[in-house]
């Protein structure tokens, strides 16, 4: 039997376009003190010339800038109230954060400089590092994983964008500047 939903209305969806030329899409809700934000740019793992540059990127943004620390900056969004997460795929990576209304400008401003000033200090890449293999040690030790890493490998091979897997010894592969160099191509308001 097929219901009807009642009641349910889809929510109208503004479209703005910002001076810089960026297209922006925002659902309105006055009852909620709260803005969620949504950052997606073109430059996932498809882009990257070695593995995982594209997720170091995305994560170490929050690690520094030209004027703050990551301590500072994780201070800042601690006072705002803010909620930040990261997310990296094949096309896109992005930046989800959640704050209260009335920290919109410094919140803005804190973004602006992750995304323009970033500095990717060489400590807080080799902790990434040893994150990304802590993880894959974990994972290399689940079917449910490895049956996926088979998959994608036949179906794309390791030559293809989409058949590249992070394994323990190519983690390593990437510097600091391959991270800087895709940061400097990918990250800009033309993207």
């Amino acid at each position: 039997k097929v219901y009807n939903f009642q009641g349910f209305q889809t929510p109208i969806i503004n479209k703005y376009t910002l001076s810089n030329g960026i297209s922006c899409y925002g659902i309105d809700n006055h009852s909620i003190n709260l803005i969620r934000l949504d950052i997606r740019i073109y430059a996932g793992s498809t882009f990257q010339k070695k593995i995982s540059v594209a997720r170091a990127c995305i994560n170490l943004l929050q690690e520094g800038t030209l004027h703050h620390s990551a301590e500072e900056i994780a201070e800042k969004m601690d006072f705002a109230g803010a909620y930040y997460s990261t997310s990296s795929a094949r096309e896109y990576v992005g930046i989800t954060i959640y704050f209260p209304k009335t920290a919109t400008e410094s919140i803005l401003l804190l973004l602006t400089e992750m995304l323009t000033e970033a500095t990717f200090p060489e400590d807080k890449i080799n902790i990434f590092k040893q994150k990304i293999k802590n993880e894959l040690a974990i994972k290399l030790e689940k079917n449910a994983h490895l049956g996926y890493f088979k998959l994608i490998e036949s179906l794309y091979g390791e030559n293809h964008p989409y058949g590249q897997i992070a394994n323990l010894n190519n983690v390593d592969a990437f510097l600091r500047e391959d991270i800087v160099d895709f940061y400097n191509q990918y990250f800009h308001a033309g993207n």
